[in-house]
Parts: C-alpha cells; structure tokens; sequence
C-alpha cells in the first residue's frame, strides 16, 4: 500500500507545480487581507472564503485525473496478479485523494491563524466554517464521481461528468431567467452563511455522511475495476 501511494506522489509530483503557484498566490492573499485597514471583518472573511474555495477548487481539478495515468491494460493487469492487488489499487488512490483534501484544508486553516495572529480584531470563525463545509464537500464528490471514472475511464469519465454539470448548468440558467434570484444578493448570501455556520448540528452529521459515502463508494469502486479495464487503449 505504501509503495502505491509513494507511486502516486512520482507519478504526479510534476503536476503539482503550478498548483503551488496558485496557492502560493491565494495564500499570500489571505495573509495581506488583514493588513488592510480600509476592509471590514465581513469583508476580511469574505477574502478568506472566496481564496480557500479557489485552492480548493485547484485540487478538486487535480484530483480527478489521478486515475489516468494508470489506465493501461499493462498495469490492469500486473495488479491483478497481485496479492490483494484491486483492493490495493483502488484504496491508494483513495487514500491519496482524502490526504490531498486533508492536507489543503490543514495549510488554509493555518493561513486562517496566521491572518487571526496579524490582526487580532479579525474574527475567522465564518470563513472556518466555510473551509469546513469545502473539505466535506469535496469528499462527497470523490465519493460520486471515483465509480464512474474507474469503471468508463477518465475520458469517458469526464464526459459523463460535464454531461451532468451541464445539465445543473441548464437548470440554473432556466431558473435564472424566470425565477427569484433575490438570494444572490450578498446580503443575503451572507446572511445565509452566517446562518448555516451557527447550527453546529451540520457540523456533525457532515463529516460523517461524507465519509460513509466515500467507504461505500471504494468498496463499489473495487467491484468495477475489473470492468473499467474494457475502455483502455492498451
């Protein structure tokens, strides 16, 4: 398993490159935001949400072609005449993945501490909270999207995945032409943050939903495997 993993960070370590740049950038963001002395504390955590959902939003992208590089009926089949071999194989991705999360989420919360210790005035409880609901968030879509990309393969995959964003896409656009979109409007939407990160309720039930979803999505993933290897090249 160790070694899988240690694969994983060869095989993509190059690609992390411009990912470090982007969080480089967002990081030194939220750092300069409290130094402002012309911005609220509402705006301050605004900046903090909006620049941890960027670099969230980097990895979410990188994660999903993790699987690719291992599309090859070669490799499908040396780790099937290994001991434990599918399992292996499909758990280390998993595990690389949530490592990944847990990692981004760990260097935005100390990005948060390191903005709280440069302006003590500045309250990170809401952007906290925000960063919190990402990360689940996050894990929930591994959850959904792994099967489907083990068993059609990342092209197929993908198209699966832009068909169902594109339908959300059409919903939305539907909706915005003939519906209320009065809760867009940043008071509201603040509003409705300030809302959902004082019920500690969610803050409970989330993580555990999101990682059921993504042990029974690793056991399902397993199962497919096999399957998946029917759309490789080679």
């Amino acid at each position: 398993m160790f070694g899988l993993l240690y694969k994983e960070w060869l095989a993509n370590k190059k690609q992390f490159i411009p990912i470090w740049i982007v969080t480089a950038f967002f990081s030194a963001l939220m750092v300069i935001a409290p130094l402002a002395s012309d911005l609220e504390g509402w705006e301050v955590n605004l900046i903090l949400c909006f620049a941890s959902l960027v670099i969230m939003l980097v990895f979410e992208m990188f994660q999903q072609g993790i699987f690719e590089h291992d599309e090859r009926k070669v490799w499908q089949a040396f780790i099937c005449s290994t001991s434990h071999g599918i399992r292996n194989q499909v758990v280390s991705k998993y595990i690389f993945q949530l490592l990944l999360s847990l990692a981004i989420f760990s260097w935005c919360s100390i990005i948060f501490l390191t903005a709280k210790c440069i302006e003590n005035n500045c309250e990170i409880g809401i952007a906290f909270r925000v960063l919190q609901t990402l990360l689940w968030i996050q894990i929930c879509f591994r959850a959904f999207e792994n099967p489907f990309l083990i068993r059609f393969g990342s092209k197929k995959g993908n198209i699966i995945r832009m068909t169902a964003i594109g339908i959300c896409c059409f919903v939305f656009l539907v909706y915005a032409l003939f519906g209320d979109l009065s809760f867009l409007k940043l008071e509201n939407l603040l509003q409705w943050i300030r809302d959902i990160c004082s019920d500690d309720t969610i803050f409970w039930i989330m993580p555990f939903v999101s990682l059921t979803l993504l042990v029974l999505s690793c056991f399902l993933s397993c199962k497919l495997y096999l399957k998946g290897g029917e759309h490789y090249e080679k």
